[in-house]
């Protein structure tokens, strides 16, 4: 799975391991457009994404911020080096989703709230291992 690090500069969760990228769609577009629109903005990547699934979640972030957002997880494959947009990426890597649970287990502050409930979504496994 490719994860990244998000800027240090950004307004919340900066510096922290989190899924490829997020976005909000702009009025009128798709889940799956606003995907593939900030999966080439933040992370230099173009690839087909397959809806997954969706959950709410809610949760107190850094800089007395509070997130409480439907969540859209898509998935795409992409086997390349992403070239990324430093405005919102530190680094990137690959790592398998079992390392990342038992990371996010031992280290859960290295990981964006967000991510560590999409890494326990039984969804994400089965359309990951299929």
């Amino acid at each position: 799975m490719l994860i990244h690090q998000r800027a240090s500069s950004k307004y919340h969760s900066g510096n922290l391991w989190t899924n490829a990228c997020c976005s909000h769609p702009e009025p009128g577009e798709t889940i799956e457009v606003a995907g593939q629109r900030k999966l080439f903005q933040e992370m230099g990547i173009r690839c087909h994404l397959t809806y997954s699934h969706k959950f709410l979640y809610e949760t107190g972030l850094d800089n007395n911020l509070t997130e409480h957002e439907w969540d859209h997880v898509l998935i795409g494959k992409y086997d390349a080096d992403p070239v990324c947009n430093p405005d919102e990426v530190k680094a990137w890597k690959y790592q398998s989703i079992e390392f990342l649970k038992s990371d996010a287990a031992k280290h859960p502050d290295r990981y964006t709230s967000w991510f560590k409930i999409i890494l326990q979504q039984p969804e994400l496994s089965s359309k990951l291992n299929s």
